[in-house]
């Protein structure tokens, strides 16, 4: 575990926990090297919650989308997702009007 690493649960949790996009944003930032499946869908589907609240919404455009840009190109390094995790991840995608990066 590196200085700024954290459990998988206490990961969960802090994504759980977070009360605004931006808090959700420094922690992708700051730890999606670590981030499994899970994690990253836990991430999308809270962004999707909370960017859906105007008062816990302090993401601009561009800021959100290199967040979903950073989830996105961490969603390609698993070689395997779990069903859950991919209907999770359709809905957060759907409710952030998110259609992926297709370069």
């Amino acid at each position: 575990l590196s200085m700024s690493g954290l459990s998988a649960a206490r990961l969960t949790s802090r994504i759980v926990k977070a009360q605004s996009d931006g808090e959700v944003a420094d922690i992708v930032k700051q730890h999606v090297g670590e981030f499994n499946e899970i994690h990253v869908s836990t991430a999308l589907s809270k962004l999707a919650k909370l960017m859906a609240r105007s008062g816990t919404r302090t993401l601009g455009k561009s800021q959100c989308d290199s967040v979903l840009l950073l989830l996105d190109e961490r969603l390609r390094g698993f070689n395997m997702i779990r069903a859950r995790q991919i209907a999770n991840l359709l809905w957060s995608y759907a409710k952030l009007g998110y259609h992926g990066n297709h370069s």
